[in-house]
């Protein structure tokens, strides 16, 4: 059965990724459809027990973009990540505070870009607001804070967004 074998070859795959995305320094289609393409996989094997966890943390390479290549493709992380964290919603309070970690540095990624930060403060608002805020933890409460406070101070987003997540500081 694939699904159990799959665990064994995500780390060359993962690897391919790196590969690809961290030695771009400009937005080309190949770039972009290695990133829309690691996002697509990471919301198929997340529902995978046991690749949770190191699908969520191989979302991290696009942390690393240049520049130019992550405000090109901000909007594109921002879909991806809202159809992983939508799917698997039910599953947050068992994540780890290194997925947590991982999952919240993107969103807070989104809060530098225009055309993906209000999607990527829906997914913050969502995530902190997840089973009536019980989702927030010691496990993963000082990255909430540290991507409301992106939000807030963000250049990119409209002032009743930043004023929005300051409330969710309280």
């Amino acid at each position: 059965d694939n699904q159990a074998r799959v665990h064994l070859v995500w780390p060359v795959v993962q690897e391919h990724f790196q590969g690809v995305l961290g030695s771009c320094n400009e937005p080309t289609p190949l770039v972009e459809h290695a990133v829309t393409n690691l996002l697509t996989l990471a919301v198929q094997l997340a529902r995978l027990d046991n690749m949770t966890e190191s699908v969520v943390a191989s979302l991290t390479v696009v942390l690393n973009l240049a520049p130019a290549v992550e405000a090109a493709l901000a909007e594109h992380v921002a879909i991806g990540l809202t159809r992983l964290l939508e799917r698997y919603e039910a599953r947050l309070p068992q994540w780890s505070s290194a997925a947590w970690e991982s999952a919240l540095s993107l969103v807070q990624l989104t809060s530098r870009h225009a055309r993906a930060t209000l999607r990527g403060f829906r997914m913050l608002n969502r995530l902190i607001m997840h089973d009536g805020g019980r989702a927030v933890s010691p496990r993963n409460f000082a990255f909430c804070v540290r991507t409301a406070h992106a939000f807030a101070k963000s250049t990119a987003s409209e002032s009743s967004q930043c004023i929005m997540a300051l409330e969710l500081l309280y």
